[in-house]
């Protein structure tokens, strides 16, 4: 695991809604504190350009493969996933670079249980 404090937000998800709207402003929050940070937006949407003046933020767009966001996140000591969707793609980084990661989400819905979510 990389010895330094760069936090990567993960958010994949289409439009700017509630969610976006939570990452955008954990972000600001963050910020403020000197955390290097990093997020991985869905490529053409709107969240990347609600963030993107946030000092010292590292922008990376990317397509929604767990293989992009593998790509994108080297180097991060933690990835905070922030919708249901780049859950897959924390976790082969964690069985790929042993990244740890974590899952928030705004809403209350349980991530679905099928095979694959069980094993991330």
């Amino acid at each position: 695991m990389p010895q330094n404090n760069l936090v990567c937000h993960v958010n994949l998800a289409r439009g700017f809604r509630g969610g976006e709207r939570q990452t955008g402003l954990l972000m600001q929050g963050l910020a403020q504190h000197d955390l290097k940070q990093r997020l991985i937006a869905r490529r053409g949407e709107a969240l990347a350009g609600h963030v993107a003046d946030l000092a010292g933020l590292d922008l990376r767009q990317s397509g929604a493969s767990p293989l992009s966001v593998l790509r994108h996140s080297s180097g991060a000591a933690l990835l905070h996933v922030h919708e249901g969707r780049s859950v897959h793609a924390a976790n082969l980084c964690h069985i790929v670079r042993k990244t740890p990661y974590v899952i928030t989400r705004r809403v209350d819905n349980a991530i679905k249980r099928n095979a694959a979510t069980r094993l991330a």
